[in-house]
């Protein structure tokens, strides 16, 4: 997506309280896993997410009357929740995220695409940030929509209104915990870790699953498509990778030794198709497309191929042939000097510039022309330069 470019930063995109070990020492880089991040105007693969404030400053953060009082940074935003047209979701509106008392429910959002970790193939729940007091920078209008301003102050970095971007992995699965992030959920799982039913380090809890954070700024001389037309431009895959060992995995128990009955005894598995590569027969309009392709080489000649072996050898090559057509090549003046049958798969003939009663042609414009039977006609203009022959040199 051409508009979005990441950008270094000296602002943080989490609090010290969060900061987690991710996972298991043996990993390459602990916890860490291969990401695809896609990102789509197709808002039926929108991500369901929670919105983080990234304001530091509780004065200057957005708020509104919730169960969870001012917002501190990292916290669910203090906004209502907003629909994937931006529009706020009514009360009652939002079955996942109904809050306390049936008040409306706030913090919620979606990302303009998807996460998906290409290990296992599953899909990931998300996050993004937003500064709410950073208004003129789209921080305040819980969409991801960057800006192109970067900000410096105070030894920080803030650009494009701090749209960070969190990806979390399945490590419900991963450690065997219930209580850990689990795959995609539209969300769910985080909104009970950071909104009104979060109990005491909830939040810290649900970072541990987080594996990748990071974002980006619009170039100045582009700009996003608006909510309604999708956001992104054009579809865009971040791919994100780690050096990491194959290893067994089952979606659908703890155990990967447990093999009976699995396909490719839990081992990683692929599958793919040549459908679209596949050799088609019999299809006339590309066959007659393919004539286009007839060259001969080189055009023009003057006097020497690299195709020739010797001083006393004139040759070029007719390419771009079909299997089965018959090639005459005349001169200026219509006159035919030379015929070739051809009935075999190369794709080309060599000529040793020579007419058909194998005397050497003269310089000049000739005309090759192709006849494919059943298929179309090729003409083509070819000029030559032809070297006299200098038997003193042998």
């Amino acid at each position: 997506m051409a508009p979005l470019r990441p950008y270094p930063t000296g602002g943080a995109a989490t609090t010290d309280a969060l900061k987690w070990n991710l996972g298991p020492i043996t990993d390459a880089i602990p916890g860490t896993n291969n990401v695809d991040v896609v990102m789509t105007s197709d808002k039926s693969l929108w991500t369901r997410c929670p919105v983080f404030e990234m304001q530091p400053n509780e004065d200057l953060a957005q708020d509104m009357d919730t169960p969870l009082g001012s917002p501190e940074k990292m916290g669910l935003r203090r906004h209502a929740s907003v629909d994937k047209n931006g529009k706020t979701v009514a009360q009652g509106g939002d079955p996942f995220f109904a809050t306390l008392n049936g008040q409306q429910p706030f913090g919620m959002s979606w990302f303009p695409g998807y996460a998906i970790d290409v290990g296992t193939g599953e899909r990931l729940n998300m996050a993004f940030g937003e500064d709410s007091w950073a208004s003129a920078d789209n921080g305040d209008d819980m969409i991801f929509n960057p800006s192109s301003r970067v900000q410096g102050g105070l030894g920080n970095v803030y650009a494009a209104g701090q749209h960070w971007i969190y990806v979390f992995r399945n490590q419900e699965y991963a450690d065997d915990n219930s209580t850990r992030v689990p795959a995609y959920d539209s969300g769910q799982y985080l909104y009970g870790k950071f909104g009104p039913d979060a109990g005491s380090n909830d939040d810290r809890k649900a970072m541990r699953g987080c594996t990748w954070v990071g974002s980006s700024t619009i170039t100045s001389e582009d700009a996003m498509l608006s909510i309604q037309d999708g956001l992104i431009p054009t579809e865009t895959r971040i791919r994100l990778r780690v050096a990491k060992e194959y290893r067994r995995y089952a979606s659908d128990r703890s155990d990967v030794d447990e093999t009976a009955g699995t396909p490719n005894n839990n081992n990683p598995l692929y599958r793919f198709s040549t459908a679209d590569v596949a050799t088609v027969t019999g299809d006339v309009p590309a066959l007659t497309n393919a004539l286009d392709d007839v060259r001969v080489v080189p055009n023009p000649y003057y006097a020497y191929s690299q195709y020739e072996t010797s001083k006393l050898d004139n040759r070029v090559k007719i390419t771009g042939l079909p299997e089965v057509c018959t090639v005459r090549i005349y001169s200026v003046a219509g006159t035919l000097v030379r015929t070739f049958n051809k009935a075999d798969p190369l794709t080309y003939i060599e000529w040793d510039l020579k007419n058909d009663r194998n005397v050497p042609i003269a310089g000049g414009v000739h005309i090759v022309h192709v006849n494919a039977p059943g298929v179309g006609e090729k003409i083509v203009k070819w000029f030559a330069v032809m070297r006299p022959v200098d038997l003193e040199n042998f």
